[in-house]
């Protein structure tokens, strides 16, 4: 929304290790999607990822609901006495369609003029017992 051009570079080697999302929004993270960088003018985006795409045994809306599954943003923001700082970020995500045809994970990204190198991934929480 609010831009020309949206494009999307794999960015696998420059998110965060898995560990570094536990105590946010998970207790054990699990990468279940690739991770991509967002390039856009825009000032936020709309993301449908397409559960058939996601690597575990099955997405349903009991994890979306549970936040069991959540897409995932990493970037820097421009604080005005830190400078450029670092953060990792849960999303609010949805899931939208139907099982008869495809179901899509979704969320918006804010893509303001005081983040950069934003980053998105998927995640599921395997729990504390694995």
């Amino acid at each position: 929304m609010g831009g020309t051009y949206c494009n999307f570079t794999e960015a696998d080697n420059e998110l965060c290790d898995e560990s570094q999302w536990n105590g946010r929004g998970f207790l054990n993270a699990k990468k279940v999607y690739g991770a991509y960088k967002v390039d856009s003018d825009a000032d936020y985006i709309y993301i449908f990822i397409p559960t058939s795409s996601i690597e575990a045994e099955s997405v349903t809306e009991y994890m979306v609901d549970r936040s069991n599954i959540r897409i995932v943003d990493q970037h820097y923001y421009n604080d005005d006495e830190k400078g450029w700082t670092f953060s990792l970020g849960t999303c609010v995500t949805d899931i939208v369609g139907n099982s008869d045809t495809e179901e899509y994970l979704t969320a918006t990204i804010y893509l303001h003029d005081f983040y950069k190198e934003k980053i998105f991934s998927v995640f599921v929480d395997k729990g504390k017992d694995e």
